[in-house]
């Protein structure tokens, strides 16, 4: 194999197989309809990150949906939180997002649309996020301005 983007593409697959396979975290995905993972390979490093917020923290936002997967898992280790979630949410993803998602109620709101304008609606509101989830653009402008949204924690995906 010489071209090195497909042995790029074919060692990402491993380690994500792998990382499924190691995954504590990965009967809470059962049942639910992803087309990309993004998530496996990190929920042992969250947990072990977080380990000390997760009985204390009760409002959580993300910013960077897709079709749930990272949102599944912060309502599940976040046991007693309230998640905000923020996306295009675009055709297929808005979709399997609701099906994904449907299950936690109450615990969840979802606001459509690009994060400038959810948190000046948050702004708004005098919303405060015990944890804070950033994975939309990654582009840098827009990561800083994710990043001002009011909270005591930030994480990043890379």
């Amino acid at each position: 194999m010489s071209d090195p983007s497909a042995r790029q593409a074919q060692l990402r697959a491993r380690v994500i197989e792998l990382a499924r396979a190691q995954d504590p975290y990965g009967h809470i995905f059962a049942g639910k309809d992803f087309r990309r993972d993004y998530v496996a390979a990190r929920t042992v490093a969250w947990s072990m990150l977080f380990k000390d917020m997760r009985d204390t923290t009760s409002r959580v936002l993300e910013i960077g949906s897709k079709e749930g997967r990272s949102a599944v898992f912060w309502l599940e280790f976040f046991a007693g939180a309230h998640l905000t979630c923020v996306d295009l949410f675009r055709e297929d993803d808005a979709e399997r997002f609701d099906r994904n998602l449907s299950a936690y109620g109450t615990r969840l709101r979802k606001i459509v649309g690009t994060s400038i304008r959810a948190l000046g609606i948050l702004r708004e509101e005098n919303a405060v996020f015990d944890f804070i989830y950033v994975d939309g653009s990654h582009r840098r402008d827009d990561v800083m301005v994710d990043c001002s949204a009011p909270g005591a924690c930030c994480a990043m995906a890379a």
